[in-house]
């Protein structure tokens, strides 16, 4: 038996990207591991911690990284430490060094840490191969590009996609909407005459999910905290999504996503993506309702040609990079 803990935090302010990531790496740990028994136990904040114990998975609270934790580890002395999260600094990645043999890092852009203490960093984005993980990580194994994506269970298993119901938009701006976009996309989607799905995550302030509710009723559909966004995307012909987690989702599906920036680590995904032919809107402040909805009308009108453009991403996310993570860590803390 092996014990990994988990580090990692998420909510309104920071979304819950990380979470979920994290979530798929444990539930794989689970699953596929073929040589070893892991023992998942995780340290995260207040806000989020439901979400763990719903999985069954045992959790410590802690609303800060700290090289201070000595507590947190009295009783706790894992074999591995699965870290990600923004901000902590050089310094906490030292102190999990000293509190394990093995420390994972997942990363998006290279722009966060520099270590010597990494025993390995994952990035399972589509630029990862571009970034210069050598330098800030030089003796770290690199798990890198899709093929290490950490995509949630429901997609790891290969089966027969029906049709969209046509002309049908979902928008999603991510678990959390801490920039109060979703009002803006919504409003701009109103001349738009076929079903519009509004997802209205689980960290969605109060306030924002009651005015939702309040302001688009006819002509919409609000679904609200789904457990699963794939039978809406399945669903939806295009999917107006932020450059993160789900456009990845969105394209395992073989559907088209046009795309929108909301944070710094979105933009070279984004225009990776738009090389390969995904419409970009760019920025989320350069957005307007006219170009949002012209964009929608374009994409539906042209579906067919942005689906020879874009043919040959689709089979880059094949849905195995859990299993492809979960194999590296057996081998790395055997």
């Amino acid at each position: 038996m092996k014990k990994i803990l988990i580090r990692t935090h998420g909510g309104k302010r920071v979304g819950l990207g990380h979470l979920m990531r994290c979530l798929s790496i444990a539930k794989g740990l689970r699953r596929f591991a073929q040589t070893t028994r892991f023992d998942v136990e995780w340290i995260v904040n207040e806000e989020i911690i439901p979400f763990i114990e719903s999985e069954g998975f045992p959790v410590t609270r802690s609303e800060r990284f700290s090289t201070e934790e000595e507590t947190l580890f009295l009783l706790n002395r894992p074999d591995g430490i699965l870290f990600d999260a923004y901000g902590a600094g050089n310094p906490y990645l030292t102190f999990l060094k000293s509190k394990a043999k093995t420390v994972i890092v997942i990363d998006d852009n290279n722009d966060q840490y520099a270590s010597r203490d990494v025993d390995a960093v994952v990035n399972g984005n589509i630029n990862a191969e571009r970034l210069s993980y050598n330098e800030s990580f030089p003796q770290a194994q690199r798990w890198l590009g899709p093929a290490f994506l950490a995509m949630k269970e429901e997609y790891w298993e290969s089966e027969e996609i029906g049709a969209p119901e046509p002309g049908s938009v979902m928008v999603t701006v991510g678990g959390a909407d801490p920039l109060h976009l979703m009002e803006s996309l919504a409003r701009a989607l109103e001349p738009y005459p076929h079903r519009k799905t509004l997802i209205i995550g689980p960290a969605f302030e109060k306030s924002e999910t009651e005015r939702l509710k309040e302001s688009f009723t006819e002509g919409y559909d609000l679904v609200f905290s789904p457990r699963s966004l794939k039978p809406l995307i399945q669903r939806s012909e295009v999917v107006l999504t932020a450059s993160g987690s789900t456009v990845y989702e969105v394209l395992r599906l073989n559907r088209l996503p046009i795309l929108f920036e909301l944070a710094e680590n979105q933009r070279q995904i984004a225009c990776i993506l738009e090389e390969s032919g995904i419409p970009n809107l760019g920025w989320y402040t350069h957005l307007s309702s006219a170009r949002i909805h012209q964009a929608i009308l374009d994409t539906v009108q042209n579906k067919g040609r942005l689906y020879e453009k874009c043919r040959a991403l689709f089979p880059i996310f094949d849905g195995q990079g859990v299993p492809r993570i979960v194999e590296k860590i057996e081998a790395l803390i055997a």
